[in-house]
């Protein structure tokens, strides 16, 4: 599928695309902004992310590392990154012809939001706001 059918669906879906580069769109989801990667070298790619969520220091970095241990164990499908020293949450799959993009984008904004309330619930030492979260979805996983 072509990232410009992508960008459309998005918008056919509300949401307001800001083209930052070819290669960044940013997005705002329940006031979270989001950004949809697309991947010119790959069309039947899709890539979500939020990016610059915590910041890993000196003094955390240990912690931090069980912390995205664990949430990758946890949730399936996106993955926890640390990139320039900052948290990352991404999601990628594949996009084949004739799939309903609009349910992988909704999954994909799901799963990100679960992994998002996880991962500050590891870090704030609660996680059943998280576990709540992914039990609601699991018949959507």
């Amino acid at each position: 599928m072509k990232q410009d059918e992508i960008k459309k669906i998005f918008k056919e879906m509300g949401f307001d695309l800001v083209s930052v580069s070819e290669e960044v769109c940013v997005f705002n989801y329940e006031d979270i902004k989001m950004l949809y990667l697309p991947d010119s070298k790959d069309s039947e790619c899709l890539r979500l992310a939020i990016p610059c969520l915590y910041e890993i220091t000196t003094e955390n970095k240990d912690l931090m590392a069980e912390i995205i241990n664990e949430t990758n164990l946890k949730i399936k499908y996106a993955k926890t990154l640390v990139i320039s020293d900052q948290v990352w949450l991404n999601y990628e799959c594949f996009i084949p012809e004739n799939t309903n993009v609009e349910e992988v984008i909704t999954h994909c904004l799901m799963v990100l939001l679960a992994m998002k309330r996880k991962l500050f619930g590891l870090i704030e030492g609660d996680n059943t706001d998280a576990d709540k979260c992914l039990s609601k979805n699991e018949g959507k996983e």
